[in-house]
Formats: structure tokens, sequence, C-alpha cells
């Protein structure tokens, strides 16, 4: 996720330089970067959710977008996992 590092050795944290390698890291970054700015800006609190699991043809059918979504399709019953207070 961090991309090109001098050193795999290392061990990375919150503070350690980001040099992405793909655009999936890059969006990644500047979601984070976008998210201070307005966080210090506006003096918000601010939460980034990232859905890496959508639906489609190439989704995951143990992941939750196509759980809930087929569920609902064939008008079953929504599976609830845990106890509900995360």
């Amino acid at each position: 996720m961090f991309g090109q590092r001098s050193d795999n050795n290392v061990k990375l944290d919150e503070n350690a330089a980001r040099r992405p390698i793909n655009p999936y890291g890059v969006s990644k970054v500047a979601a984070d970067a976008m998210a201070h700015c307005f966080s210090h800006l506006h003096d918000m609190n601010v939460t980034l959710v990232r859905i890496f699991a959508t639906y489609g043809p190439r989704g995951r059918p143990d992941m939750m977008p196509r759980i809930l979504i087929e569920s609902l399709y064939h008008d079953k019953p929504i599976r609830k996992f845990g106890d509900g207070l995360c």
C-alpha cells in the first residue's frame, strides 16, 4: 500500500512516507489528503469508508454487497452477523 521503499524490513506506521505505485494506492493517498484538508479547514471530524468489494460479475459471493443484493433480489431474509452491536 505504501509503494516504493528502499527497505522492506522497516516497520511502517501512520507517519511512513506514502509513495504509491498503482492507481488504487494513489486514490487512497489522495482521499486521505482531502479528508485531512477538510478536517483542518472546517474544524470537523472526518471518517473515510472505502468500499472495495462492489457488486458485479467479478464480485465475491461471500462479501456483504453481493449477499445483501442477492437476498433482496430473491426476497430472502438478510442474515445478521454477530450480535449487531458493532
